[in-house]
C-alpha cells in the first residue's frame, strides 16, 4: 500500500485535452495509455473541468475513462472526492471562496446582470451557488460586455473572475462568473496542500477572459491526448512502465 506522501497526483482537463471535443483530432491510443497509468497503485487522478457533475459522469461513461479520485468541476467552483463510487463534496472549498461574493446569493448576482441583452443564463444544472453560467452569441462585442459586467460587480464590491470559452459544436460563447479565487490552479493547490502529494503532474486548458478576438476563436490546440503521450514518457513512468492490458 502506498502512503499518501509517496503518491503521485495527475490532474487533467477533459475536453480537448484528454477527450476529443470540436474539430481537433484525438491522439491514437492516448486514452488507453492513460487508463494504464491510472491503474498504478501510486497514482491518484483528478479531472479538472468546466463540466458540472452530471456531464463529468456522462464523459466517464461515454469515453470509458478511469474513475478518478477527485473531480474539480464547474471551472474550479466545486470539489468532489470519489470513494467507492460515491461523490463527496468538500464544504471547505465553499468556505474558501464564499467571501468573494460579499454575501450575495446566486439569484441576487443574476439580477445585477439581468438586463444585459447578450447574456442568456444556461440551464439550472450548469449553475451552482458560486458559478453563474451564460450563453453569449459569438458576434457579441465581448470586450465591451466584460467591461460592463466587471463595472457592475465592482460597484457592489464583488470580487469575481470572468471566464470565456467557446463551444465549437454549438457555435456559442460560454461565459462564467465565479469568485475571484475559484480558479483551476487555486483548487489544485489546495488539494495538494491538504492531501500532501509529493509528485504532481498537470495538464490544464484554462478558459480566457481577455484574448477574445477572432484569432482566439481559431487558435491551434494540440490533438486531444497529446499531453497523455508526453506524460507516459515522463521519467517516473518511463523508468517503471505500466503493464499493458
Amino acid at each position: 500500500m502506498c502512503h499518501l506522501q509517496d503518491k503521485i497526483l495527475i490532474s487533467t482537463d477533459l475536453d480537448r485535452t484528454l477527450l476529443p471535443n470540436g474539430e481537433q483530432p484525438e491522439s491514437a491510443g492516448a486514452r488507453q495509455l492513460f487508463s494504464q497509468i491510472a491503474q498504478r497503485p501510486e497514482v491518484d487522478i483528478a479531472y479538472v473541468s468546466g463540466r458540472h457533475k452530471a456531464l463529468v459522469e456522462a464523459a466517464i461513461a461515454e469515453f470509458h475513462i478511469p474513475q478518478p479520485d477527485y473531480i474539480l468541476g464547474d471551472v474550479g467552483s466545486s470539489i468532489y472526492q470519489i470513494k467507492d463510487h460515491q461523490w463527496q463534496q468538500w464544504p471547505d472549498w465553499q468556505d474558501e471562496i464564499a467571501p468573494c461574493w460579499q454575501g450575495f446569493s446566486h439569484a441576487q448576482l443574476a439580477e445585477i446582470l439581468a438586463d444585459i441583452s447578450a447574456l442568456r443564463l444556461q440551464e439550472t444544472a450548469k449553475q451552482n451557488s458560486f458559478k453563474l453560467s451564460y450563453y453569449v452569441p459569438l458576434e457579441s462585442d465581448t470586450e465591451a460586455l466584460l467591461a460592463e459586467i466587471e463595472s457592475r460587480l465592482v460597484r457592489q464590491q464583488i470580487r469575481a473572475s470572468l471566464t470565456w470559452s467557446i463551444d465549437e459544436l454549438e457555435h456559442v460563447g460560454l461565459l462564467g462568473v465565479l469568485p475571484e479565487n475559484a480558479t483551476k490552479l487555486h483548487v489544485i493547490e489546495l488539494l495538494i496542500k491538504q492531501k500532501g502529494y509529493a509528485i504532481f503532474y498537470s495538464r490544464l486548458h484554462q478558459p480566457s477572459v481577455r484574448r477574445l478576438g477572432p484569432a482566439s476563436r481559431r487558435s491551434h490546440r494540440p490533438a486531444a491526448g497529446a499531453a497523455v503521450l508526453a506524460l507516459y514518457a515522463a521519467p517516473v513512468f518511463a523508468t517503471h512502465p505500466a503493464v499493458a492490458d
